[in-house]
């Protein structure tokens, strides 16, 4: 199944209930979680 959407479980170690780290869009696949999820382009351009 190539277009499959994958879960993403989330852990959130801290009293704060989030997560916030960088990563490529190059390297994302499609997926899904329960958590809001808030995309910064921090240079350059994409569409999502």
């Amino acid at each position: 199944m190539e277009n499959a959407c994958l879960y993403e479980k989330i852990d959130h170690p801290s009293a704060f209930q989030f997560k916030c780290f960088t990563a490529s869009l190059e390297n994302s696949c499609p997926h899904w979680h329960h958590d809001y999820e808030f995309i910064v382009l921090l240079k350059g351009e994409t569409c999502v």
